[in-house]
């Protein structure tokens, strides 16, 4: 009876850890990490941010379809006029490399610029240039969706 003890109070700690470790990797998988938004700015061990404009986008149903040819950049993002709109193409270890592009309207919901598309891991961030809204992209692809981030 002893013995048993002695191994249940051995092996029992191990199975709970390897549990736990099970858990946080199907965790970790399942949902998985968003971009945080361009707007937060770092002020020491603190950070500071608003939501406020990726809430409009939500609230209005904004949603865009991003692609390339060549160096060419074409949005389709129908219902908001014809703002100027910019899009920042950031990578998350290689802040050098980060890029603004400026888009303009072209016709009825859809949108153009000069930009070539970065090969990696790039998220991307579509605003107003008055920053009335925001639209994000975990990666950019052949196609790229643009939504808002909560």
């Amino acid at each position: 009876m002893k013995r048993l003890a002695i191994i249940v109070a051995l092996v029992l700690p191990l199975l709970i850890a390897v549990g736990g470790g099970m858990v946080t990797l199907w965790l970790a998988i399942e949902h998985g990490d968003r971009p945080l938004p361009i707007a937060i700015r770092k002020k020491g061990p603190v950070q500071f941010g608003t939501a406020d404009a990726t809430a409009v986008a939500a609230a209005e149903h904004l949603r865009g379809e991003l692609s390339w040819t060549g160096d060419r950049v074409h949005l389709r993002l129908p219902g908001i006029g014809d703002a100027k709109l910019r899009l920042v193409v950031w990578h998350s270890t290689a802040a050098a490399a980060d890029r603004s592009i400026e888009l303009t309207a072209v016709a009825d919901g859809e949108y153009a610029g000069r930009g070539e598309r970065p090969n990696g891991a790039w998220q991307a961030l579509l605003e107003p240039v008055d920053r009335r809204f925001a639209l994000q992209a975990a990666h950019i692809s052949a196609l790229t969706i643009l939504e808002p981030m909560l």
